[in-house]
């Protein structure tokens, strides 16, 4: 029995060690603060079951306890608030359920030192372990603790039904995490009540929880595992920087002269051009300075910065122009596959926030990619649909499909599954582009099936717009 006296002890050392670990791993970061916090309250609750019985005097160890309970008050709207920061959650009731988390929790700690909370501390029959002995207000917390652990699991389904905000194996992780939550608290809230008489395991599961929410948040950057993957490749961008800048010296020459070529011809026989020679030559300018535009993206994209080339929240992008222009310089690759397209794009989309000329190569890296994935031809699909402040726009091929041990490291750079034709930078940066943002992407593929982009895009602003009216179009490119 001794060895689960100091249980909570045991309890509250892993568990702060864990928190501050984490919260020393990227201060700045509120999931960080938020999870370095909610650890240390768990800590303050579960060392209780140690001063309850090392603690002689009666009066004194009670004290003590109730004292601990403070934690345990403030936990579940702390918690809530944790997995609300974590998932991006935007979902009102949750929102408010939060707050009125927090007020209930300072009504709960107002009656803290009274009898009505805890009358006292009581034997467990047969040991010598002390617990709290429930008084009225007691059970009003147990039915608080429980209703808001339920709003845990809310939030986590609404995070992954809207697809933002984590993904499925996190959400696997974050559930597995609750269940064991759930287990040490039935444990230990069965324990108070007199329904049975068990030593304190709920303080060793306490640990093993926190340690598996920690690893299931791991992709959030807590522990900054890709800011370290990113780091390890940073010597090779370098690599790639300076192939790239004898690249752009050799190619921007040559350029410039055809630029200027068919400026000047357009200039000089602009009387005595058809009209349909006049365009080709327009856009042949136009596809010239989109490629100085990209040799320049490749040179700061390969500067060994993860930052994004237009900072967060000073431009916007309007999706349905970017997908008409992308659409546009792929003509000619959907007509020669015989790739048909399908479109549900709503009418009306807000701009969202990112660089329109970044969205549309983000696009065209996307669409590309889904052509070459259907040689023999298929059908290309593009659907938006507005969430909340979220715009999700999803771009589908019936393609060969990826497989299921690739699909992790598809956006890692230099990973690719074109061969030699491919060099492992578009996904990756596409990515960069979409995250820096305040966006997403994830990719669900079925080997032989086709493969699907999901972009999730934050709206510029709260401008009233109607997403309701789609249009759909189901055509053949001949």
């Amino acid at each position: 029995m001794d060895l689960f006296i100091w249980s909570g002890a045991c309890s509250f050392i892993a568990n702060t060690l864990i928190g501050l670990f984490v919260y020393t791993r990227n201060p700045r970061r509120p999931e960080n603060t938020l999870f370095a916090l909610f650890s240390i309250a768990v800590s303050g609750w579960s060392v209780g079951s140690t001063t309850a019985n090392i603690i002689k005097n009666q009066e004194l160890a009670l004290t003590f306890v109730r004292g601990h309970y403070f934690f345990g008050i403030w936990l579940s709207p702390l918690y809530l608030h944790f997995i609300r920061t974590l998932t991006k959650s935007k979902d009102r009731f949750g929102r408010i359920a939060s707050q009125a988390g927090l007020f209930f929790s300072g009504l709960l700690t107002l009656a803290l030192f009274s009898p009505q909370f805890i009358k006292g501390l009581r034997l467990i029959p047969g040991t010598s372990f002390r617990i709290s002995n429930p008084g009225p207000i007691y059970y009003a917390f147990f039915l608080f603790f429980a209703i808001y652990m339920g709003l845990v699991i809310r939030e986590l389904f609404i995070s992954l039904r809207s697809n933002i905000g984590i993904s499925l194996f996190q959400f696997k992780c974050l559930i597995l995490a609750n269940c064991i939550a759930i287990f040490a608290g039935f444990e230990y809230f069965s324990r108070v009540f007199g329904l049975f008489d068990t030593p304190p395991f709920d303080d060793f599961i306490l640990v093993l929880y926190v340690f598996v929410l920690a690893f299931a948040i791991t992709r959030y950057y807590l522990f900054d595992l890709e800011t370290l993957t990113e780091a390890l490749h940073r010597e090779r961008l370098a690599t790639i920087g300076l192939i790239s800048a004898s690249i752009n010296h050799e190619i921007r020459n040559p350029l410039f002269i055809a630029k200027g070529l068919l400026q000047s011809h357009l200039e000089l026989h602009k009387d005595r051009l058809d009209p349909e020679t006049e365009t080709a030559l327009q856009k042949s300018v136009r596809q010239i300075d989109r490629v100085f535009d990209m040799m320049q993206r490749l040179k700061k994209f390969t500067q060994a910065s993860t930052k994004s080339i237009s900072e967060p929240g000073t431009s916007q992008a309007c999706i349905k122009t970017a997908l008409e222009i992308a659409l546009e310089m792929l003509l000619l690759e959907l007509s020669s596959k015989k790739i048909t397209i399908e479109q549900q794009i709503a009418d009306g989309l807000p701009p969202v926030e990112i660089d329109q000329k970044e969205l549309e190569g983000a696009f065209f890296n996307l669409m590309l990619n889904a052509c070459q994935a259907m040689p023999d031809g298929g059908c290309l699909g593009i659907t938006t649909q507005t969430l909340k402040n979220q715009i999700v726009v999803e771009i589908k091929d019936t393609g060969q499909g990826i497989e299921r041990n690739r699909q992790k490291r598809i956006f890692e750079p230099f990973v690719s599954s074109k061969g030699e034709k491919g060099t492992g930078l578009g996904l990756y940066i596409t990515r960069q582009l979409i995250e820096n943002h305040g966006g997403s992407i994830r990719v669900e593929s079925t080997p032989g099936l086709g493969t699907t982009f999901k972009l999730s895009l934050k709206i510029y602003s709260s401008l009233p717009h109607n997403g309701k009216t789609t249009r759909n179009e189901s055509r053949a490119i001949n």
